[in-house]
C-alpha cells in the first residue's frame, strides 16, 4: 500500500511505499516487506486520474522514462484503479528499510 503527500508550493510529491518489492512476493529472494519513500521534485506536470483518498491504494504498474531537457516522465498505475502521471526534474528513493512487523 502507499501513502501520498503532495506539496503544490514546493512542486513535490512523495509516495511512501509499504513494500517496494511486493511484486516479487512468493518468489525465492523476496526480501520481505521493505518500506521506501519515493520523492518526485521540481514537478512540471502532474495528472491524477484516481481517488487518492481511497484506503489501501497500491502500485500495480510503474513506467519511467527520460524525456527531453533531462526531465523524467513517470506513469503509475494504481489498484483498485486509476493512474498518476508525473513529469519532474528529480526522483529520489530514500529510506529503504525492512517494514516494522
Amino acid at each position: 500500500m502507499i501513502a501520498i503527500d503532495w506539496s503544490a508550493e514546493e512542486r513535490r510529491l512523495r509516495l511512501v511505499v509499504d513494500d517496494l518489492y511486493a511484486n516479487t512476493w512468493g518468489y525465492p529472494g523476496y526480501p520481505g516487506p521493505t518500506r521506501a519513500t519515493v520523492t518526485f521534485s521540481e514537478i512540471s506536470r502532474l495528472d491524477v486520474a484516481a481517488d487518492l483518498t481511497l484506503e489501501g491504494l497500491s502500485i500495480f504498474e510503474w513506467s519511467l522514462s527520460l524525456e527531453a531537457q533531462g526531465l523524467f516522465s513517470s506513469a503509475i498505475g494504481l489498484a483498485p484503479g486509476g493512474r498518476v502521471s508525473i513529469v519532474c526534474r528529480s526522483i529520489e528513493i530514500d529510506g529503504i528499510e525492512p517494514a516494522a512487523a
